[in-house]
């Protein structure tokens, strides 16, 4: 009974010397929790949360634990429910515990990776998108394969429907793929979330729109409208903006608003808009569709300067297979798939006009082997769903196969038909 009363007695008042120790144990904490913690907060570039008030008096964390390891027993098991820290189970978490599930929150956001000199700038593999539409569904791309480099003036060329709109929505952040893979400058746009979304369109994407009223705002005058988004990203520059504009050749215009200028110069300002926050990549959607000949002219040339300027990659999707010469690689899309490339030939002047002579073309296999026969090609060589592979002399040949006497009688009764 003596040795439990004195037991207790010290559980009760802890001696001098332990209490005296806690506030030390709280100053002494692991060095490596505490570089762990302001490395954090520098790469997030804010400012870690407080976690004690102006005379430096710690409410609640490593002190509490050490006061109260100190004031127990040796050899008495700490208390059923309580964590490392000496929180209780299902209590509110105490100030250094939030600061850490804070810190945890920032390092799972994601951050663009370094892309190496010479690697695709931006990479589409196996890439579909499917749209439900009630109980029906559209397979808008079909497994498609694209690489882009830094620094690459291009264009995606396809008819209506053929997903190249989708496409640039994917690439642009607007929307996101069913399957497949798509990187952006590091970004993996697969696995982005609502706010990484955000900051990689304010960021890393400039947009130039076929419809005017989406690229400008028409109460505003065009140094106004480039100055909108760097406002919004906190990032106010008007000499960046008088820069900008000087480059598409409207700084005789800065001071005029959308209506009192033509549909060009509204298209070379969209284009100073989308580059106002300095983004590795524009991406522009049937940016001369609403113009004549002369006047697009002039527009695609712009691209060209500013890619030569800030060394922006641009992608330009478009129907107007006038569009290759301007480009120094184009590919065509058909069916949700990339079926042919082609590339400026080395000695091809850019004034050049022409596909055959200024491009040379390529079919394209996707990622599983497959090649696209242009529709044109299949009809004048008689394919239909079958062909012949035959090597011969290093060259690949493909051949329709001998049709038999029933496929014979099929494809001269469709012809009359047809012909009647």
């Amino acid at each position: 009974m003596l040795r439990k009363g004195k037991r207790q007695e010290q559980r009760r008042e802890p001696p001098v010397a332990s209490r005296a120790a806690a506030p030390e144990a709280a100053a002494t904490a692991p060095e490596e929790e505490k570089l762990a913690g302001s490395a954090g907060v520098a790469e997030a570039g804010v400012p870690a949360p407080k976690t004690g008030d102006a005379s430096g008096e710690v409410q609640s964390g490593p002190a509490q634990a050490s006061e109260a390891g100190a004031g127990a027993a040796p050899g008495d098991a700490p208390a059923q429910g309580a964590d490392a820290t000496g929180e209780a189970q299902g209590t509110a978490p105490t100030e250094p515990r939030r600061r850490r599930l804070w810190l945890l929150g920032l390092r799972r956001r994601q951050r663009p990776g370094e892309v190496p000199a010479g690697a695709p700038f931006i990479v589409c593999e196996n890439l579909v998108k499917i749209y439900r539409i009630e109980d029906q569904e559209v397979m808008a791309l079909q497994g498609l394969d694209l690489t882009i480099r830094r620094g690459e003036l291009m264009a995606i060329i396809g008819a209506s429907g053929s997903g190249k709109s989708t496409l640039l929505n994917i690439l642009g952040g607007l929307d996101t793929p069913t399957a497949g893979k798509a990187l952006v400058a590091g970004w993996d746009l697969g696995k982005m979330s609502a706010s990484d979304r955000v900051r990689y369109k304010r960021e890393t994407v400039g947009f130039v729109w076929q419809n005017v009223s989406r690229n400008l705002v028409p109460y505003l005058s065009a140094l106004e409208n480039v100055e909108l988004p760097m406002v919004l990203a906190g990032r106010f520059n008007r000499k960046r903006a008088k820069e900008l504009l000087e480059a598409v050749g409207l700084a005789h215009r800065m001071h005029h608003k959308p209506i009192q200028m033509s549909g060009g110069e509204q298209q070379r300002v969209a284009i100073a808009i989308g580059l106002a926050n300095n983004p590795p990549v524009l991406l522009a959607d049937e940016p001369t569709g609403s113009l004549d000949t002369r006047t697009a002219g002039v527009v695609l040339d712009v691209f060209r300067r500013v890619r030569d300027l800030y060394g922006v990659t641009i992608v330009i999707v478009t129907h107007d297979m006038s569009m290759a010469k301007a480009v120094d690689r184009y590919v065509l899309i058909r069916d949700g798939k990339v079926t042919t490339e082609s590339v400026r030939r080395a000695d091809a002047d850019v004034a050049e006009a022409g596909d055959e002579a200024s491009h040379e073309v390529f079919q394209v296999l996707d990622s599983a082997g497959r090649l696209q026969i242009p529709p044109d090609l299949r009809e004048q060589l008689g394919i239909r769903d079958r062909v012949r592979l035959a090597l011969e002399e290093g060259r690949l040949v493909i051949q329709a196969p001998e049709a038999s006497a029933g496929e014979e009688a099929g494809r001269g009764e469709a012809a009359k038909e047809k012909s009647a």
